[in-house]
């Protein structure tokens, strides 16, 4: 199967994990779109959303100083699957994949990209609300996993939500 997948930043390890276990899977990555960090209202809508101390977080997140084998469970992963890679950058020059870097998802960049790509489907790591236009520009067919049970906990922290309300965690996948 020929897939694209989304990514909300270059070092987001979750999605550097999946690009190199579909591909193990026997399936090609057509293409990567990772949003851009560099967003003025992207950041605004993140400090938003995460608070001030997010952006120290995402200035270490970007300078590779956060994480270590002993606490990031995804770092285990990577560990334990032994894949080397901490970028899609780093991945996708291995593996001779299209990186597309895009302002947002909904853009008309990320929207090409995406049609070029001609994709049996999309695996969404991130990268922000998807809107109609990329929905319809790539049929419909994103597989998403989210973080909590839908449609009760929607949004960014469902986990943490669902947990606090005494409901166990819980993944959808749609």
């Amino acid at each position: 199967m020929r897939l694209l997948l989304t990514a909300g930043y270059d070092r987001a390890l979750h999605a550097v994990a999946l690009a190199e276990l579909v591909r193990r899977d026997g399936h090609e990555l057509a293409a990567i779109l990772v949003v851009s960090p560099f967003n003025l209202a992207r950041a605004r809508a993140l400090v938003r959303q995460r608070g001030r101390r997010f952006l120290l977080q995402a200035a270490r997140r970007l300078a590779g100083r956060l994480g270590g084998a002993a606490t990031d469970p995804v770092e285990r992963l990577l560990d334990q699957h032994r894949i080397e890679h901490r970028s899609l950058r780093a991945w996708t020059r291995e593996h001779r994949v299209p990186l597309r870097s895009v302002p947002s998802l909904n853009s008309q960049k990320a929207i090409a990209a995406a049609c070029r790509a001609r994709a049996d489907g999309v695996l969404y790591g991130g990268g922000g609300i998807l809107g109609q236009r990329f929905l319809d520009a790539v049929g419909g067919r994103v597989l998403n996993a989210h973080s909590g049970p839908l449609p009760a906990f929607r949004g960014m922290n469902a986990c943490e939500w669902s947990i606090l309300l005494g409901h166990p965690p819980a993944v959808t996948i749609h």
